[in-house]
């Protein structure tokens, strides 16, 4: 007979469920191994590190080897000294880590929020208070926008988030159009 004395799970992690999985995989067999590019660096981190749940990997600006891993907690958590080292250790060659070579050094950084101020003109029916459908508007659009909703380093289409606008209160919108900036933006 055959006895196994180690544990099928893990204390303290919750079973993957089949969306993690379905974004998990990919990752796995594309990284398997080692990070080859900033996005197997970033997706590496939020697949081995649970409470990380955004990262985007960048190349510095000055010394083109070196990398820039910038990571958003579960709940805004700031970003502390262990954490920032298991992930160091996690891609130290030295000690078995997943860095491949050519890669200098690798720096983890907490996200950094950019204040973004939007406008728009609105109209809206007859029948409906503009004071509630501005309001309606601006919790919708602070939702969106919520720390972990919208994924950073990533363009912001205005045109996008007004259609999303307007089907979410057509019964109440006439017209809706953002104004500035005039432009899509990216949300770092």
């Amino acid at each position: 007979s055959t006895f196994n004395p180690a544990l099928p799970f893990e204390y303290g992690v919750a079973k993957e469920t089949l969306a993690e999985i379905k974004v998990n995989a990919p990752i796995y067999s594309r990284t398997l191994w080692g990070a080859l590019i900033e996005k197997d660096f970033a997706d590496l981190v939020m697949m081995n590190f649970p409470t990380v749940i955004q990262a985007v990997a960048v190349q510095d600006t000055v010394d083109i080897d070196d990398l820039h891993i910038y990571v958003l907690l579960q709940g805004n958590e700031a970003l502390d000294q262990e954490l920032e080292d298991e992930i160091l250790a996690f891609f130290d060659e030295n000690k078995g880590g997943r860095k491949i070579v050519g890669i200098g050094d690798i720096f983890i950084e907490s996200a950094t929020f950019v204040p973004l101020t939007l406008v728009a003109s609105l109209v809206v029916n007859d029948e409906f208070s503009r004071s509630t459908a501005i309001a309606n508007i601006t919790a919708y659009i602070n939702g969106y926008l919520a720390a972990g909703n919208y994924p950073f380093h990533t363009d912001l289409s205005l045109s996008k988030l007004a259609s999303e606008i307007i089907s979410e209160y057509s019964a109440s919108i006439k017209a809706f159009r953002f104004t500035t900036p005039a432009t899509d933006v990216q949300v770092s």
